[in-house]
């Protein structure tokens, strides 16, 4: 699992907010960065763990390694984790 560096709690409120609003508001903008660090991060560990390719048509042996598409498929669960549990919360925020 690979985790985003912390986000800064820092916000600026104004009055007619209440405390859940703006709770809620603070999670989104840190599981949408921590989604950004994701897409990042994974994209760069996919390019490392891909297998080697031909520039100008010479062979290249290619072992089989089945990790590629492990690793491809739980990063995807987890880029769609992330994605519902901002559905969630920007559900919670209409309700409010």
């Amino acid at each position: 699992t690979i985790s985003a560096a912390p986000l800064s709690a820092t916000m600026e409120v104004e009055v007619e907010e209440t405390t859940e609003d703006v709770d809620v508001i603070s999670r989104i903008h840190h599981e949408v960065a921590s989604l950004s660090h994701m897409y990042y991060n994974f994209t760069g560990g996919l390019q490392e763990l891909a297998p080697p390719m031909s520039v100008r048509g010479e062979a290249v042996k290619v072992e089989s390694d089945t990790s590629v598409e492990y690793n491809a498929q739980e990063l995807a669960t987890q880029i769609v984790d992330a994605h519902k549990k901002i559905d969630k919360l920007i559900d919670r925020l209409e309700e409010a």
